[in-house]
């Protein structure tokens, strides 16, 4: 009888899931369908997921109608820019906060982690004028920049939690071997 109680309870599970996820996937349909659909075809009733013949030039007219290309290579520049330098930087910064002793170690962290908290609304006129007295203004400069100077205080917090979580004996061996 239990046997036959869970069957039924993994069965009703699967369904919900099931439901649950053909209701996350059909906008992503309609979506895909509806760009396809030639405009004598958007409205009709009742309405159908894909038209009868796809129409791909509504792809090309997106793409043409603003630079697409040149907004995809500044996403790519900006993109990596950041990983580049948070990569680079933060577990440096974390790993000093985490493992190394140094006098105002846990003050700096503070502060730091206080910038947490600042809406970056307070910050934005000084910094506009610092990056217009650096001459970075039209430039990917200030974008870019600021993850090579500690990576943000959110990943330093972070991955300093991570280095927080390796005893210290480890690392003693490490260095040892």
């Amino acid at each position: 009888m239990a046997k036959n109680k869970l069957k039924e309870l993994s069965l009703v599970r699967r369904a919900v899931l099931i439901l649950i996820c053909i209701i996350y996937i059909l906008p992503f349909l309609w979506m895909i369908g509806t760009s396809l659909k030639p405009d004598n075809e958007l409205l009709i009733f009742p309405p159908k997921i894909f038209p009868s013949k796809p129409d791909w030039s509504n792809y090309k007219k997106a793409l043409n109608k603003f630079p697409f290309w040149i907004y995809l290579k500044n996403t790519v520049v900006i993109t990596v820019g950041n990983l580049i330098g948070t990569l680079l930087t933060a577990p440096l910064v974390a790993y000093g906060f985490s493992k190394i002793k140094w006098k105002g170690r846990d003050f700096f962290f503070i502060l730091m982690m206080s910038t947490v908290m600042l809406p970056g609304v307070v910050t934005m006129v000084p910094v506009f004028l610092i990056f217009r007295n650096l001459g970075w203004l039209n430039t990917f400069l200030p974008l870019i920049v600021p993850a090579f100077l500690g990576g943000g205080a959110m990943n330093v917090f972070l991955i300093r939690q991570f280095f927080n979580s390796i005893p210290d004996d480890l690392i003693e061996a490490a260095k040892l071997d």
